[in-house]
């Protein structure tokens, strides 16, 4: 047959899995998310071997509804998941809805990636399914994922492969090297690349690199969480503001989850920017759904304390004053595959 031996008419997955060793170390079940032409065959396994370079995950859209038939009966049989934080995530929550614990998972590890993500969001996926999360690394530029990875005895800070890449970090402003520690502009040089060799490619992810000793024994420097990047920042009157300080507050907070997006308009000459955030199921089976409308929410107390709250948090931790507004939960955008949208930028 033409196409490599595949029949016509049958779905594609979109990647490639490598082959299982029989008896080979490091063997593992792995679940495969992809897009395919049926819905009903939107997920696949495969024995492979560890570790991964490549991730040939794109979730179909709609993950809230794809979970109930599909993601329960697969993930019970797989033991690592590669996909974006903010989906497990998702994932965990949809599990808890409909009564799946994580014993019934025989998930054990998660390789999240793609965009920032925090500790807090790392222990909601880690109790949610069950699993020791770590975070990988990469830019479709260098390699794609695999650049650097998180270890599962420390999970502080992702190792570099510094045998193929040698990384800086810089002043965003200035492009100076700063020291160990600083946070900074990632920028990489490839040691090994052939074909498209890189010299300093400025990736504008926000982050630091330590060369402290790590207790899994490996010596390869280490880079710190991803904090931002530099076309994330948002400047409102003035003040630099990233996604994941509001984020940050956001988890201190028990009424609400880390389900938000952040709008900016200009009005006249201000920039005026609004915080739209879920407020947490438990609270809202308090209050109630229809006094969230705009015509009552003034009215009551709680939601109008909390709203004060949120605002006076943000404007102590990140010195900018953000109108909020509570939404039912569901309502804010969730990754459905591809990264989340945390901003949305309507100034002209």
């Amino acid at each position: 047959m033409a196409d490599g031996g595949k029949r016509a008419g049958e779905p594609r997955a979109s990647g490639r899995v490598a082959p299982r060793t029989p008896g080979g170390r490091g063997d593992f079940r792995l679940i495969v998310i992809c897009q395919q032409s049926i819905p009903s065959r939107a997920l696949r396994s495969a024995r492979v071997r560890f570790p991964l370079t490549r991730s040939p995950m794109k979730l179909a859209s709609n993950l809230q509804e794809q979970v109930a038939s599909h993601l329960r009966r697969r993930i019970l049989s797989g033991q690592l998941l590669p996909d974006t934080p903010l989906r497990e995530q998702t994932l965990a929550e949809e599990f808890r809805k409909r009564g799946v614990s994580p014993e019934e998972l025989s998930l054990e590890y998660a390789v999240l990636g793609a965009e920032p993500w925090t500790e807090a969001i790392r222990k909601q996926v880690d109790e949610g399914l069950g699993v020791k999360s770590t975070n990988i690394y990469g830019l479709s530029e260098i390699i794609g994922p695999g650049v650097s990875n998180e270890c599962v005895e420390e999970r502080q800070g992702s190792h570099i492969w510094e045998d193929h890449f040698l990384p800086e970090v810089v002043d965003p402003d200035t492009g100076e090297p700063l020291p160990e520690g600083k946070v900074g502009v990632l920028v990489f040089t490839t040691l090994t690349k052939e074909a498209m060799p890189l010299l300093r490619y400025w990736t504008g992810d926000l982050t630091f690199l330590t060369y402290e000793a790590c207790t899994c024994g490996r010596t390869h420097v280490r880079m710190g969480p991803i904090l931002g990047r530099t076309d994330d920042m948002l400047i409102i009157r003035g003040v630099n503001v990233y996604p994941t300080q509001v984020e940050a507050v956001l988890l201190a907070i028990p009424e609400v989850e880390p389900y938000y997006q952040i709008v900016v308009r200009r009005e006249g000459t201000l920039d005026e920017a609004e915080l739209k955030v879920e407020v947490s199921e438990p609270f809202f089976r308090e209050i109630g759904r229809e006094v969230l409308s705009d015509e009552v929410v003034e009215a009551d107390h709680r939601l109008h304390a909390l709203r004060e709250r949120i605002a006076r948090k943000i404007k102590d931790n990140v010195s900018v004053t953000l109108k909020v507004t509570l939404l039912p939960p569901g309502q804010a955008p969730r990754s459905e595959g591809g990264k989340l949208r945390r901003v949305l930028d309507l100034r002209k």
